[in-house]
């Protein structure tokens, strides 16, 4: 009986000190960082850190919050560098990158069918500034040929620390 009462204090002693182990989320708690965090501000996530140290100091948080910044600085520049591979790479009638980069679906398959049968060399390429939201990022490609101009809404995501093309298709 005593053995039983020593075991039952014992799991309930265990239980309630168990109880008290706070999880630690691993995303920032504070609202501007992340607002600017989830929409590639970098610039503005930036400054928020500058303000962080000043007040408080190198913090747990504020090494944290640099690191995470230093992220998404790095795959903002790979997304831009990615942009500009294919769209040169696309002038000079090759079309590996844009392939390489692309996700297997359907429709990414038959327009890549459909891109190399055009001849891109008397083209002009145009793009637009990226939005970005979360972990996926949008621009237009507009091919020229003289008068007549193709809209393409490309739609990148970022996954596994490496920018994807989800989706490139044609704008009606």
């Amino acid at each position: 009986m005593v053995k039983k009462i020593i075991v039952m204090l014992i799991i309930a002693i265990v239980s309630l000190s168990c109880s008290r182990l706070q999880v630690k989320d691993d995303k920032p708690q504070d609202p501007e960082f992340l607002k600017h965090y989830n929409s590639w501000e970098i610039e503005e996530m930036e400054k928020v850190i500058q303000e962080y140290v000043i007040i408080d100091g190198y913090t747990p948080e504020t090494l944290r919050y640099k690191s995470m910044f230093e992220d998404r600085k790095i795959a903002k520049q790979e997304l831009e560098i990615l942009i500009s591979k294919v769209r040169s790479e696309m002038l000079e009638n090759n079309l590996a990158t844009l392939q390489d980069n692309m996700s297997t679906s359907v429709r990414n398959k038959a327009t890549i069918r459909e891109l190399r049968k055009v001849d891109f060399r008397g083209f002009r390429i145009y793009t637009s500034k990226v939005s970005f939201d979360s972990n996926r990022a949008a621009n237009i490609v507009a091919l020229n040929l003289g008068e007549e101009t193709f809209y393409y809404d490309v739609n990148y995501e970022y996954k596994k620390e490496k920018w994807e093309i989800v989706d490139f298709k044609e704008r009606r």
